[in-house]
């Protein structure tokens, strides 16, 4: 039972993980300038680049999803560890 356990948490960590990834490199190439924030004069951005609403509602969808992802990430990597751990200590 743990080995199947243990398979599904390598597999969500290896996801999570390929996920969690291509959504922090999408923000590094989209958002040089992050963060991006609202000011009297518009939107800018922290080399104050002027930045549309578009954007920056843009940039605050990907601020969410970052939120998101790389907590569940750690967390599939960190339950892998502990059930991994488990496994081996119980095969020994």
């Amino acid at each position: 039972m743990l080995r199947q356990i243990r398979g599904f948490l390598l597999l969500g960590t290896i996801v999570s993980s390929l996920i969690a990834a291509a959504i922090g490199i999408h923000g590094a190439i989209s958002y040089p300038d992050a963060p991006i924030r609202e000011t009297a004069e518009g939107y800018r951005g922290k080399a104050g680049k002027v930045r549309t609403r578009a954007e920056y509602e843009a940039f605050r969808r990907w601020e969410h999803r970052m939120l998101i992802a790389f907590p569940v990430a750690f967390g599939f990597g960190f339950s892998f560890a502990f059930v991994d751990h488990r496994v081996r200590r119980k095969a020994s």
